[in-house]
């Protein structure tokens, strides 16, 4: 391990990316635990500012440009902020199985799924782990694949929320 590429990088990406590892960490606590209870809402309160920080903090993170200073990948940071709120809404209307099945939605797709492209070759989390890769992706080699990858996330994320709900 090698955390020279993390130290290097600008401080929002350091920042987004302890927020998600966190959250990752909490996330597991939070499933593995009894819910309901006054710790799984206190957890789970710190789990939604978290999840909350590494979206925003995305829209300030420009590597991959494919729609201007965005990528396809932002489209998952709208869709997460959407569904936080969905997930508060739907718990402080009793509408726990709802709340259940976005929470473990954006847990599963949009942090687990999308942490899975921070291991790709290039980016720096890949470095972190394992070193230099031999082929670095650019903006070039990913604007054709990139935006598949994100949809074929957003679309198990919403086929899994619909087939739960």
């Amino acid at each position: 391990m090698d955390t020279t590429a993390f130290t290097n990088t600008g401080l929002i990406i350091q920042i987004h990316l302890i927020a998600a590892l966190v959250a990752l960490v909490l996330g597991i606590a939070i499933l593995w635990r009894r819910k309901g209870t006054k710790p799984h809402k206190l957890y789970g309160k710190i789990w939604v500012g978290l999840m909350a920080v590494v979206a925003l903090s995305s829209f300030f993170i420009n590597e991959l440009r494919t729609f201007g200073p965005f990528s396809a990948i932002h489209i998952l940071s709208i869709l997460t902020l959407v569904s936080l709120v969905q997930a508060i809404n739907a718990v402080r209307k009793g509408k726990i199985k709802l709340h259940q099945n976005i929470m473990k939605g954006l847990f599963f797709g949009g942090l687990v799924g999308a942490g899975i492209f921070t291991l790709m070759p290039g980016r720096i989390l890949y470095r972190t782990f394992f070193g230099k890769p031999e082929f670095y992706l650019t903006s070039e080699s990913t604007a054709w694949i990139l935006p598949f990858l994100v949809a074929a996330i957003i679309g198990i994320f919403i086929y899994w929320r619909m087939r739960r709900v």
